[in-house]
């Protein structure tokens, strides 16, 4: 993740003029909010949400001793909760040690419209979402997703297109028989599923 330490350090700035800069402070001379704005951008920068809402409550002095963001995990309402899945372990995991709370919500309960899903997140000021994996393919979720961070795990969603999470089953198969080469293996057998 880049800080502003970083961008500072490449703007030769102090990190103060950066963080002023990226909150468009009218303080801050135009020039520099457009050049270190640019920097950010080439870097990669992107705010952290846990940061930029504890800073929010520290100015108002409405801080929390314990402020997480919170990440939907939506699932298929067919196949049951998720909990099981080692996918949703594993991400609630990462989210727990990244300093979010990580909660599921079908996409599809038939008792929950999506503007009510939608009214719902809001309502919990869920920063992302993470469209869970599924055992079928999902053609696409009608769902306002403009305010919300999105990642799917694997590539079973077909639309809206979002930034994945998945295996690089070439490199794999790649870096496997490499070491089994290397290990002086003549004769290798390869089974793998039929959906693949």
């Amino acid at each position: 993740m880049i800080t502003l330490r970083q961008i500072a350090k490449k703007a030769g700035v102090s990190k103060s003029t950066v963080s002023l800069a990226l909150k468009k402070d009218p303080s801050c001379a135009s020039k520099t909010i457009e050049r270190i704005t640019q920097i950010a951008h080439e870097m990669g920068y992107r705010p952290n949400p846990l940061v930029t809402a504890n800073m929010a409550a520290m100015r108002t002095g409405r801080r929390q001793k314990t402020l997480k963001a919170l990440l939907a995990y939506f699932y298929d309402y067919e196949f049951g909760t998720p909990h099981s899945l080692a996918s949703f372990q594993g991400a609630n995991e990462r989210a727990g040690e990244l300093g979010f709370v990580m909660e599921a919500f079908p996409y599809n309960d038939p008792k929950i419209s999506p503007n009510r899903l939608l009214g719902i997140l809001r309502s919990r000021n869920v920063q992302g979402i993470i469209i869970g994996e599924s055992q079928t393919p999902i053609p696409h979720i009608d769902f306002k997703w403009d305010d919300f961070a999105v990642v799917a795990i694997g590539y079973t969603l077909q639309s809206p297109r979002v930034d994945r999470i998945g295996f690089n089953h070439t490199e794999n198969l790649t870096r496997l028989f490499q070491d089994l080469s290397l290990r002086n293996y003549q004769r290798v057998g390869l089974a793998l599923r039929s959906d693949f």
